[in-house]
């Protein structure tokens, strides 16, 4: 049951007291453990995260955009705040994702749309064109 295909099943199997030590073990990233804080995949990639009440976006979305993780990436091009400079180089990555982030985020200015509008991706050209 350790194995089945419903994560249901195997969060019961991980929270059953009689289940071996072992098998508990594989499972453990499915139980919430309370004295320690757990962190999306998709979050590791941040040197911190943002608190509203010292950080400012704008400055924070400039510190994402330079993350390894691409899915930070991908959200930080995605957001309307981030700073042009960071659309621009976006704009220019080798990451066909990337550039279409760019085209499709609502504050790219009209100037790099234009230039995406002219991307070798379809995908991208689509999405500036809109």
């Amino acid at each position: 049951m350790a194995k089945d295909e419903k994560v249901e099943v195997r969060c019961a199997v991980a929270q059953n007291p009689n289940t071996p030590a072992p098998i508990r073990e594989t499972l453990r990233d499915l139980v919430v453990q309370p004295t320690t804080r757990q962190t999306s995949p998709t979050l590791r990639g941040l040197n911190r995260l943002y608190n509203p009440s010292t950080d400012d976006l704008v400055s924070i979305l400039a510190e994402y955009a330079s993350s390894e993780n691409a899915f930070v990436r991908f959200l930080t091009l995605l957001n309307p705040l981030t700073p042009h400079e960071v659309l621009t180089q976006g704009a220019q990555s080798a990451s066909w994702l990337e550039r279409y982030t760019v085209a499709d985020n609502s504050g790219t200015p009209n100037v790099l749309r234009q230039q995406l509008g002219q991307d070798s991706n379809q995908i991208v050209c689509a999405a500036a064109r809109v």
